[in-house]
């Protein structure tokens, strides 16, 4: 079954507890297991400094600002945005330490309407880019050069 289908199932929470540590497992409210168990799945839990449990809904960490947080092929922080979409996670970026960068994870709602409990869905998120790569620019493409 696909993870967005997956996502919107009551048992969701648990199937992310089951993937966690021990010490995550029973120390975590449902929100956060499926936060912590997102960045398990892009990231690897053991890449991450500084994990902290917020409220009973969202979660912080941070990374060191060097580790590849761009927007190119597989890097992190293209990785934690379509991870983010498949698990209907929400993240804000937040000051951290030197050289660091925080996130903030909470869990959206994925059932609701309501924009600002819900979260686009990879579907979602495709179309978004769908509209934009159709953008038509005027541009004239640079001539080749024949040799």
């Amino acid at each position: 079954m696909e993870l967005s289908a997956c996502v919107k199932m009551p048992n969701f929470p648990q199937l992310c507890r089951d993937r966690l540590s021990p010490t995550w497992q029973n120390s975590c409210s449902d929100d956060q297991a499926v936060c912590l168990a997102m960045v398990q799945s892009c990231l690897g839990l053991h890449h991450v400094q500084n994990i902290k449990l917020l409220d009973r809904y969202a979660i912080r960490f941070s990374l060191w600002d060097g580790l590849a947080l761009a927007t190119h092929d597989d890097d992190q922080l293209t990785r934690l945005v379509v991870f983010a979409h498949a698990f209907c996670v929400r993240i804000h970026l937040v000051q951290s330490g030197p050289q660091k960068i925080g996130f903030i994870l909470s869990r959206r709602n994925p059932l609701s309407e309501s924009h600002t409990e819900n979260h686009q869905t990879p579907t979602q998120l495709k179309a978004m880019i769908d509209r934009i790569d159709a953008i038509s620019f005027e541009c004239e493409p640079e001539p080749t050069s024949s040799p």
